[in-house]
């Protein structure tokens, strides 16, 4: 009876071990999914605040939702279609709502090597647009860059690649980000080219 229930007790131990280190395991696996979050970025609304070089605001609030686009939930290769808006209002007679910020994009991701390894390397590359959706003409009649009203649209291309890997002295991940952006001349409105760079 005694070694009846000593089989039982050593089962149950290395039971309790195995799935720990199963759940544990599990917690040190980034997906392609927590990766691609980490690199589009937040939903955010701000607060009223006098700081800063621009006319104070009301708030601002940063509309990114990501939309994904796979094969299968484990697949290396997914596509992140994000359509963003940043909206403004400020602190003026009226409170206006002036030139908001549309910053589109889809955002291609490939995980690379072991998709059980802890730390990994993901490739990504980008295509965006930005705009803040005026027509006016895009300089004022002295000449100056007309920030109120004025036109300002350019499309774009961003390569780069995101390493994650765990710290075990903070029990937590770590992240390395590096990227090119790339704006063709032909892809933004012709009074921007030679003041905002490609």
């Amino acid at each position: 009876m005694k070694k009846f229930s000593f089989i039982l007790v050593f089962i149950g131990v290395t039971s309790n071990l195995a799935y720990a280190q199963t759940v544990a395991d599990t917690k040190l696996n980034l997906s392609l999914d927590q990766i691609a979050l980490v690199n589009q970025g937040d939903s955010y609304v701000t607060f009223p605040t006098d700081l800063g070089n621009i006319e104070p605001l009301i708030f601002e609030a940063n509309v990114s939702p990501g939309f994904k686009i796979r094969e299968r939930k484990d697949s290396r290769l997914m596509a992140v279609l994000t359509p963003q808006i940043i909206v403004r209002m400020y602190d003026e007679f009226s409170y206006p709502v002036r030139t908001p910020s549309y910053m589109s994009n889809i955002t291609f991701y490939f995980l690379t090597g072991s998709e059980r390894s802890i730390n990994k390397l993901s490739l990504f590359g980008k295509i965006a647009h930005h705009s803040n959706g005026q027509d006016g003409d895009f300089n004022d009649e002295n000449g100056d860059i007309n920030l109120r009203y004025g036109n300002f649209a350019t499309n774009y291309t961003e390569l780069g690649f995101i390493k994650s890997y765990y710290n075990t002295k903070h029990n937590a991940f770590r992240f390395f980000k590096s990227s090119i952006e790339f704006h063709p001349k032909t892809w933004m409105l012709d009074e921007m080219q030679g003041k905002y760079s490609g």
